[in-house]
């Protein structure tokens, strides 16, 4: 979807935890100045619906790529409608990528995300409006390489993990995502340019002043 600069705004997400939920709203990180890009490496990516895509397809868009799960039993779901309203008034395009390292948040097969975040949670009917791909890694040794691209563009926003007990992935690093709905912002060019602490919303005042600054300039 396109906003009213004509361009769409990429930002990557993890999840919400008790443990780290005193970290300040707005809490992030710049970027390294650098040429390197997320499509410097041709990745391809399978939506929850079957369809393949190539991530180039979202090339000259500024997006918001978040790595989400449904069973939040501390209340992070509430961020599902935000990414919804996001991507509508502010003309960023939200990608999806559920994970499962954190507290085994994303149980469920791929083919059962869309139905129970439509039925369960968030549920009400709800339906994501940016694309949802398959699960993945976002940590440990069988990391995405999008993952560990992003992680080592971008400086740390915490050194605060949860319980190990409640990390399913080694070696823990300290670049690491920290917890679901971990948020990366990245540019037209595929540049990453901010990262945010997982329980800054989507709609936050500082969100929304970056995705502005790349619009305009």
């Amino acid at each position: 979807m396109m906003g009213h600069t004509g361009v769409a705004l990429a930002l990557v997400v993890a999840l919400f935890c008790p443990a780290l939920a005193h970290r300040a709203i707005g809490e992030r990180s710049k970027c390294v100045s650098s040429s390197r890009t997320i499509y410097d490496t041709p990745f391809n990516f399978t939506m929850l619906n079957g369809t393949t895509v190539p991530l180039s397809k979202f090339r000259g868009e500024i997006h918001i790529t978040i790595n989400a799960t449904y069973l939040s039993t501390h209340g992070a779901n509430w961020q599902y409608p935000l990414f919804n309203a996001l991507q509508e008034l502010e003309g960023v395009t939200v990608l999806g990528f559920p994970c499962n390292q954190f507290g085994l948040q994303e149980p469920g097969a791929n083919s059962e995300i869309l139905k129970i975040l439509e039925h369960v949670r968030p549920g009400g009917g709800f339906q994501p409006n940016f694309p949802m791909f398959e699960k993945l890694e976002v940590n440990g040794e069988n990391a995405h390489p999008l993952f560990k691209f992003l992680k080592d563009q971008c400086n740390v926003v915490t050194s605060q993990f949860a319980p190990k007990a409640r990390l399913f992935y080694e070696p823990i690093q300290p670049n690491d995502i920290e917890w679901n709905f971990h948020k990366f912002l990245v540019d037209q060019e595929g540049r990453a340019r901010r990262r945010y602490h997982h329980n800054t919303p989507p709609d936050a005042a500082i969100v929304r002043k970056d995705i502005r600054f790349l619009q305009n300039n």
